[in-house]
């Protein structure tokens, strides 16, 4: 709607505003360059002759939102390690897939993840966007304990080795609960987090799904890598307008300006391109281009 659009573009003005105020210290001259311009929207009694005349905005502690925050660090390494599984399958980001996997012990954090899923399947290009806690993903992933050698070396000492090895045969079951108390109790011996840390690995099929942990292996993002065909079919649409439009940009046209698209089926035999069948596309603008057969 159009308050929709002013509110937009005031947050816009409000946000570049207070950067240019902010860098004016730093980028005096481009700080200035950037003020006079965005201060023929401000009323006249507010306006300054230069950004130098302006005080250094003060932090509004009120209009913070920390589950905002939370939920926005939550999502971010979601995104890049699906990007980074995509990369390494080598799948762009054109074709959609069917769904991520995102496996945490935190709740909080797996419904943080799951307030920002739209974001999520729009930034990732998948259908949907599955959480679930590591003690009900068994079968999805292997948790593995991992001494903390330095801590429980000094701890037990001559001993150590005898309570690494009861540490690594612990069970999926007992790393859970541990992961979920934060409490493990080994023959009456206490350990706490910092000296027993617990790895999420995935243990599902390879052939279908690829998986990235953090650094610290405590979060883990699985990528369905199989698209469907009517996947496939879309990551090709997008395909086709990508390439018109580069066209378009190397003709010089204006987005405004009609255009004639011609396109010839290559793999007559794919179900796709055989119910296209050789054709014109209609006169118009791009976005009226036919773009359902690859050029």
């Amino acid at each position: 709607t159009v308050e929709d659009c002013r509110c937009a573009l005031a947050a816009l003005f409000e946000v570049l505003m207070l950067t240019t105020k902010l860098m004016a210290p730093l980028t005096p001259f481009l700080a200035e360059y950037f003020y006079q311009h965005l201060s023929m929207a401000l009323p006249d009694g507010e306006r300054e002759p230069s950004v130098h005349f302006c005080m250094v905005p003060e932090v509004l502690e009120a209009a913070r939102h920390p589950d905002i925050e939370r939920a926005v660090a939550a999502m971010q390494p979601v995104i890049e390690l699906g990007r980074q599984i995509r990369d390494r399958k080598k799948k762009p980001l054109k074709v959609p897939l069917p769904e991520v996997t995102v496996i945490h012990k935190d709740q909080v954090y797996l419904d943080d993840v799951q307030s920002l899923a739209r974001y999520i399947t729009s930034e990732l290009n998948v259908r949907s966007v599955k959480v679930v806690r590591v003690a009900e993903a068994q079968g999805l992933v292997h948790l593995r304990a991992m001494p903390n050698h330095p801590v429980l070396g000094a701890r037990f000492g001559k001993a150590y080795k005898q309570w690494q090895e009861k540490i690594r045969a612990l069970s999926h079951a007992d790393l859970a609960a541990f992961l979920d108390s934060g409490k493990l109790v080994i023959e009456g011996e206490a350990f706490s987090t910092e000296e027993v840390i617990v790895q999420t690995e995935f243990a599902g099929s390879a052939e279908t799904h690829e998986s990235a942990t953090t650094d610290l292996k405590d979060l883990l993002v699985i990528l369905d890598c199989v698209p469907d065909q009517a996947m496939l079919e879309e990551g090709t649409t997008r395909e086709v307008v990508n390439r018109v439009q580069k066209l378009r940009k190397e003709a010089l046209l204006l987005v405004q300006d009609p255009i004639e698209v011609f396109y010839r089926v290559v793999v007559p035999e794919a179900p796709a391109a055989a119910a296209a069948g050789d054709s014109k596309a209609k006169k118009g603008n791009t976005g009226a281009a036919d773009t359902s057969a690859v050029e």
